[in-house]
């Protein structure tokens, strides 16, 4: 059996981990999004070298938006610290068990969705989606606080609504505190409406 010099072995190691990063890089560039972890995403890339690593912050918080999209109320239980705080411009909560009993008075229909942009700050995620009624498209920004893989607090910073049949205008609304995450959402028109569904 050969015997590698160190040389040898860390020339390859350092080969694999320079293809794995070109991989990467033609990833972002096929999908056109930013490549700096720092820059707002046009597009989340999951396949190829993403289907195998994790982003510890950004993937509980899209995990969220997926699954309250899709109706699953008792994956969403997975997702959550016991004590998280929820912050809406209708409803707040301070437990993950309250957050849940209304989800279950009044759960979420399965809607189509998109996630449009997902940005990460100091300690938060923001996520822009969107997701489809019959009557409605509804634009959303939230903002997640994320430790150990779970959701710590999960505040709704914007929705609007639109008929799905009405052009789109430009609206920005920030949340006071957040200056260094910029919000802008395209919408109908000046005038937005706020659900109270429990988000």
């Amino acid at each position: 059996m050969p015997i590698y010099s160190n040389t040898e072995l860390g020339t390859t190691v350092g080969l694999a981990g320079f293809l794995v990063m070109l991989w990467a890089w033609w990833q972002f560039r096929q999908a056109k999004t930013a490549i700096c972890p720092t820059a707002t995403s046009r597009r989340l890339v999951t396949d190829g070298v993403f289907r195998y690593s994790r982003n510890p912050r950004r993937d509980p918080a899209i995990a969220f938006v997926e699954r309250f999209c899709a109706g699953d109320i008792e994956g969403l239980a997975e997702l959550l610290a016991p004590d998280p705080r929820f912050s809406g411009t209708l409803h707040s909560y301070d437990s993950a068990g309250a957050y849940l009993r209304a989800l279950r008075r009044d759960p979420p229909e399965a809607c189509p969705s998109e996630i449009l942009s997902a940005t990460e700050g100091p300690g938060v995620v923001a996520i822009f989606w969107s997701y489809q009624k019959p009557t409605r498209v509804s634009r959303m920004a939230q903002l997640f606080t994320v430790r150990h893989g779970l959701i710590h607090e999960i505040d709704l910073v914007f929705e609007a609504h639109r008929a799905p049949n009405q052009p789109l205008g430009r609206v920005k609304q920030p949340r006071p505190g957040s200056q260094n995450i910029a919000f802008a959402l395209s919408n109908a028109d000046a005038s937005t409406s706020t659900s109270s569904r429990v988000l």
